[in-house]
């Protein structure tokens, strides 16, 4: 599939900024929200994306061509939306900053997963967390999460999992995999216009 491109913008984000309500539901991350169509996504100039192959009937996914600082660390930020009979285009309905190094070892992944939640853990309350770690097969997993329900609002998920494994052989034996993730919101109150914009 030809790669197409839209303009969003991204500012820099910190999350040692606590809002007023801490254990609010995020409306999104940065200047997207839950419920944008694809139109309105392209409508925020700044960081260019490109269209993921293979995507799906169901859901169509961007990801930036360039990663994104966030508290210090590199981001690849990817859009998620929600393809339906009434919205061709899609609605955001996740949104996910990636961040993967290879040749790191398990200790190093845990205190960066560490790292991550300082930052955010105040942000939106207590975090509920979990660890696995699978040592016959070299493998560990960390993940935090907070998740909330209204009936106006439907369901929104805020999490940090985190990812460590060790191939028997390869350049990057060891790899460590972060990713900060929202989810939610509703689909938008009006069907999008025909004729919107091609990406």
């Amino acid at each position: 599939m030809t790669s197409r491109s839209l303009l969003c913008s991204v500012s820099l984000l910190v999350f040692a900024a606590v809002p007023a309500h801490a254990q609010e539901a995020p409306p999104g991350w940065d200047a997207y929200r839950f419920g944008m169509t694809l139109e309105e996504a392209a409508a925020v100039p700044g960081l260019s994306f490109e269209e993921e192959t293979g995507s799906g009937e169901a859901q169509k996914t961007l990801h930036s061509a360039s990663d994104v600082e966030v508290g210090g660390t590199p981001f690849r930020v990817f859009l998620d939306f929600t393809v339906g009979e009434e919205f061709a285009e899609g609605w955001l309905s996740a949104i996910r900053l990636s961040w993967q190094r290879g040749d790191i070892s398990e200790a190093r992944c845990a205190q960066k997963h560490g790292e991550i939640l300082e930052r955010v853990g105040t942000r939106y309350g207590s975090l509920k967390r979990d660890e696995h770690r699978d040592t016959e097969h070299r493998f560990s997993r960390y993940s935090a999460f907070i998740q909330w329900w209204s009936k106006e609002n439907g369901f929104k998920k805020f999490a940090v999992d985190t990812g460590w494994s060790e191939e028997p052989s390869g350049t990057k034996a060891q790899t460590c995999e972060i990713t900060i993730s929202y989810e939610g919101g509703q689909p938008p109150a009006k069907k999008p216009a025909a004729g919107g914009r091609e990406f």
